[in-house]
């Protein structure tokens, strides 16, 4: 465990499905980090009082339903797991009250919105930090590590598909999309592959050629994104939501040497029914699979992973940080986003993440606007694309306000 100079007071703004559910739900991975002694879960924030209280009991925290008395409270730190479409406002008033955060991804529904949160912890000489957990798990982490080793030589392509996540049922609140239109939007998972894609690229992206499918009332709710990178990797990506989609979802990466494949919904997470699978090519053309070696402790009804090795000459080994008590591979990327945040807030290290989080939906919205155009796009993208001015006048009419003007 990492010697810190005390642990960050952090409060959790938002007690919807993201952070409280069974599956998924955030929560039960920073109430681990704060019995681990990590960090101090010290309060819980939502509009709807019913969900507050019952997040502040189940914790045993104080709750609120005033952000702003919250935020006046000596918290250090916040994590807010709101709608896409507060998360501009949030962040800012958060930043106004001296609070390091870290955001939700997407980061916001635009790259004018993300400015506004960039630029108000710039005023207030506060961290954020976007809540990217994908690239932080256990074997996104151990490609990458693999990748920057060279173990399957110069990088060449990157796909990243999905399968057959499907989310008819899913609360019409979490995404602006779907809110004004019935259908899920793009950005969403969008930001998580694209994130993907520069990860393992392990570059920055140049170009982007998207090709989009419409759905209720003309809104994209199907892309596929050519990204061209400035090293000259290709990444692929496929953003859905899974219509009709019945295969496992995979992510790709094509070296000279060899290829390296990750199956599941969720990153690979052994918890989420993902794998991983690295296959490499001698001098004689043979192909060998690389043995991966996962040290796990089972405790009652909890995994917690110790390390995963490559056994390859030298070994590659990627030892879990937060091993002494958060429970799942998926709950260690949950633990490293909000442990970003906290680092950041008592020990002034700067937040892993942060603005990548803004060019991951820049890239989302590339593809989206160039498949409205049948243009590419450069990037980084200088002026206000037709696809955000669609978003910010949906805003004004759903909300009856600029959403710049806050």
């Amino acid at each position: 465990m990492m010697a810190y100079k005390r642990k960050a007071k952090l409060g959790v703004i938002g007690c919807g499905e993201l952070t409280t559910g069974d599956l998924f739900g955030h929560l039960k991975y920073i109430s681990e980090l704060h019995q681990g002694g990590y960090l101090e879960l010290a309060a819980v924030c939502d509009a709807v009082e019913q969900k507050a209280r019952v997040t502040g009991e189940k914790y045993n925290v104080p709750y609120y339903t005033d952000l702003e008395k919250m935020l006046s409270t000596d918290l250090d730190c916040v994590y807010i797991a709101t709608p896409d479409y507060t998360h501009h406002y949030i962040c800012k008033i958060a930043a106004e009250h001296g609070k390091h955060f870290v955001v939700e991804k997407p980061m916001a529904i635009s790259l004018s919105c993300c400015d506004v949160i960039i630029n108000a912890a710039k005023k207030a000489g506060v961290y954020f930090e976007v809540a990217e957990n994908y690239f932080r798990t256990p074997n996104e982490r151990v490609i990458k590590m693999a990748i920057q080793k060279g173990l399957i030589g110069d990088v060449r392509r990157v796909y990243v598909i999905p399968g057959s996540l499907r989310m008819q049922s899913r609360p019409a609140t979490r995404d602006f999309c779907w809110l004004v239109s019935g259908t899920v939007s793009l950005h969403d998972m969008g930001v998580h592959q694209m994130s993907q894609l520069k990860t393992f690229a392990i570059s920055n992206p140049s170009f982007v050629r998207g090709t989009i499918q419409k759905g209720k009332g003309g809104w994209p709710e199907w892309g596929l994104a050519e990204v061209e990178f400035e090293n000259g990797v290709i990444g692929v990506i496929e953003d859905t939501f899974g219509e009709g989609a019945v295969e496992t979802p995979y992510r790709k990466v094509v070296g000279t040497n060899g290829c390296i494949y990750s199956f599941g919904i969720f990153c690979g997470a052994s918890d989420m029914g993902g794998s991983m699978k690295i296959l490499l090519v001698d001098d004689s053309g043979k192909v060998q699979e690389v043995p991966i070696v996962k040290k796990v402790r089972q405790i009652g009804d909890k995994s917690y992973l110790d390390s995963i090795t490559l056994e390859t000459k030298p070994e590659i080994t990627y030892t879990n940080p937060y091993r002494d008590c958060v429970s799942g591979e998926w709950g260690v990327g949950v633990a490293e986003e909000i442990m970003s945040i906290a680092n950041a807030a008592v020990n002034d290290i700067p937040p892993e993440y942060g603005i990548e989080g803004r060019k991951d939906l820049e890239m989302t919205i590339a593809m989206i606007e160039s498949g409205l155009t049948n243009h590419p796009v450069k990037l980084p993208i200088e002026y206000e694309t037709s696809w955000e001015k669609t978003l910010h006048e949906a805003y004004k009419k759903h909300f009856g306000k600029d959403p710049l003007k806050i």
